[in-house]
């Protein structure tokens, strides 16, 4: 499985950024991934910033970015490390 860094088109510059499955359509780093992040959040056309490991998943959701939130949705990472059997 196949698992992407990704933003919603609304992100700022200080947003937490969210986690997807990449399917079929490949990564969309120019922008309009479809669907759901592992979330929820509708990712409104959003892209890919890179692919991403369960490892770096879990290390960016345990850091901060500098407004004070997680640099990974804490939620998409939850899901994320449990559908790659890394969880605790």
């Amino acid at each position: 499985m196949r698992l992407s860094l990704c933003e919603t088109v609304t992100a700022g510059p200080l947003a937490s950024n969210h986690v997807r499955v990449v399917g079929p359509e490949g990564l969309k780093l120019g922008g309009g991934a479809p669907g759901a992040a592992l979330c929820g959040r509708d990712l409104a056309k959003g892209w890919d910033l890179r692919e991403i490991n369960a490892q770096e998943i879990h290390r960016l959701s345990q850091s901060i970015n500098d407004a004070g939130r997680p640099w990974v949705c804490r939620p998409c990472a939850d899901a994320a490390l449990a559908l790659t059997g890394a969880g605790g």
